[in-house]
């Protein structure tokens, strides 16, 4: 940031909130540093701080004790706290369960059982549901082929027998 952007005091808070996080990481788990940052991130950039005239981010290098808080207590609910690494990385055994929930993952059946279930059934799958042409009671929709001034046949009939 500060070598290429030209940001250096932004570089310096950035490097301040990584310290943050790391010692969250080291005290309570991934996970509450990963929330944390994700926190204080979104804060950063969603709201801007407007100091003697000029807008800014916000201060990301003060360290939040209430959000840090909140991160943990959260962290806690989900059964995350402690954690070394991300639990929900590929191949670990929380990845595709719902974490709000606390349902697991479910094992995948084998490839050979599911051919035999769908060889089974003879039963068509129902067909779906045709869309109405027409418009619902009450409406004013002519549909957009509607035309005004056209003369249809019963009315055109009833001119002739006249």
């Amino acid at each position: 940031m500060q070598d290429r952007y030209n940001y250096p005091v932004l570089a310096e808070w950035i490097l301040v909130h990584k310290e943050h996080c790391d010692k969250l990481h080291r005290k309570h788990g991934f996970m509450v540093a990963l929330q944390y940052d994700v926190r204080i991130r979104n804060n950063a950039f969603a709201f801007r701080v407007e100091e003697e005239g000029d807008e800014s981010f916000s201060d990301i290098s003060k360290f939040k004790p209430e959000t840090a808080d909140k991160m943990i207590s959260m962290c806690q609910d989900f059964n995350e706290i402690n954690l070394a690494e991300n639990p929900y990385a590929i191949g670990d055994d929380r990845v595709g369960g719902d974490p709000i929930k606390g349902i697991k993952p479910q094992k995948q059946r084998s490839h050979r059982r599911e051919c035999d279930i769908d060889l089974r059934s003879s039963v068509p799958p129902p067909k779906p549901e045709r869309a109405q042409s027409r418009a619902p009671p009450g409406s004013s929709y002519k549909g957009n082929q509607y035309n005004p001034n056209h003369v249809g046949g019963r009315t055109r009939n009833r001119a002739r027998k006249q």
